[in-house]
């Protein structure tokens, strides 16, 4: 049979290797330098140069995947036909260029010269296969072909090991929970090494099955520790810090998010303390401290006071969010100069900057590393 597919990508592959090796020659005069290049030189050096970053794509698309490091080789051996092209502006500005710009191009072009004969001969040889066999051979090898490869794929894929972790986690709690073993929540209360564990656990569940699992404790919310490990955030341990709490909501009330019909204000600290999971213990509050450092140094130039407060459901946080997103722009506006409000599920976080300078990149951060969102 006839791919004439393949056809056309032999015919452009051919093509470049000509005009990569003519580009070669007019590289040679500039590189010479005994001579001016003639108007009509110059004018077909980029006639070569036009068509060779017109074919490159059908070469690069005839290359295997790049997941290995000899194929990676490849990829990069084609990529410097290009790269050379584009940076050989005109054979007079190749004159600028000095000895170990052309070493180094020399290199590139014997390697990529290779890889394109190379590659014609596999081509080649392909469409020799194909010329002796029927079109209903070729359609079921690329079938077979087509499903070895997805399966194969699919192998490699961390679903598999997803659905097994799993079917594992949830036939694990659903005996314990069968047979009142023990009570889940309090797992991590009673082993606080674990705390990491029953979070990812937890965190599968909010994937899989139960995506609108609220959190119970602050162990259980996932942080990616991102921030912890660079240079510009030194972050705190977390403190339950319950005898501040009443100061920090009277803070959040200069906020007024609307006025009841009688006059009364509804405010912002007043709206938490009425949907808080626990007023009276570290599983409806905590407090976090990070140290913005100046790149290059240990000097603080900013710090984050971060306040995060668990919401009695996720119905409580969606009708928050309607409340703080109703509220006078103008009110907001002044709350937010150096404030962002985030959520998740039943998570709340205020975060608060000291200063104002780099407040956005630092709120992004932040959004980043708490698994957060920001409500606008």
């Amino acid at each position: 049979m006839i791919d004439y597919a393949l056809n056309h990508q032999i015919d452009a592959i051919e093509k470049l290797t000509g005009n990569w090796v003519k580009f070669r020659d007019f590289y040679k005069i500039g590189m010479a330098n005994e001579r001016k290049a003639t108007p009509e030189e110059e004018l077909e050096f980029l006639e070569c140069k036009k068509s060779i970053a017109m074919l490159h794509d059908d070469f690069m698309a005839a290359l295997p995947p790049a997941n290995s490091v000899a194929s990676r080789k490849k990829h990069n051996d084609g990529k410097s036909i290009l790269q050379n092209v584009i940076k050989c502006v005109t054979i007079k500005h190749v004159t600028t260029f000095y000895e170990t710009d052309h070493r180094s191009f020399e290199k590139a072009w014997d390697a990529s010269y290779l890889l394109l004969n190379d590659t014609l001969d596999k081509l080649g040889h392909k469409r020799e296969t194909l010329n002796n066999m029927s079109q209903s051979e070729y359609a079921m090898n690329n079938f077979k072909a087509s499903v070895k490869a997805n399966f194969n794929k699919f192998l490699k894929s961390p679903i598999p090991r997803v659905i097994g972790a799993v079917l594992l986690i949830v036939g694990g709690v659903s005996g314990l929970q069968y047979f009142k073993i023990i009570d889940l929540q309090e797992i991590p209360n009673r082993m606080p090494q674990t705390a990491k564990l029953y979070g990812k656990a937890e965190n599968v569940f909010r994937m899989s099955i139960m995506p609108n699992l609220r959190y119970t404790s602050f162990r259980s919310h996932m942080v990616k520790e991102d921030m912890a490990k660079t240079n510009q955030y030194r972050m705190q341990d977390p403190q339950a810090d319950t005898q501040q709490l009443s100061n920090h909501l009277d803070a959040f009330n200069q906020l007024v998010l609307r006025t009841t019909p009688d006059g009364s204000p509804v405010r912002f600290g007043d709206k938490i303390r009425t949907m808080m999971l626990s007023m009276t213990n570290q599983q409806g509050f905590e407090y976090q401290k990070i140290d913005v450092r100046n790149p290059g140094g240990n000097d603080v130039a900013n710090t984050i006071h971060l306040y995060k407060f668990l919401l009695e459901s996720v119905d409580r946080t969606e009708d928050f969010i309607r409340e703080y997103t109703q509220a006078p722009p103008g009110n907001r506006a002044s709350f937010e100069r150096n404030r962002r409000v985030y959520t998740h599920l039943n998570l709340l976080i205020v975060a608060e900057l000291e200063r104002v300078n780099s407040a956005d990149e630092i709120f992004n951060d932040i959004e980043r590393e708490f698994n957060v969102r920001r409500i606008n």
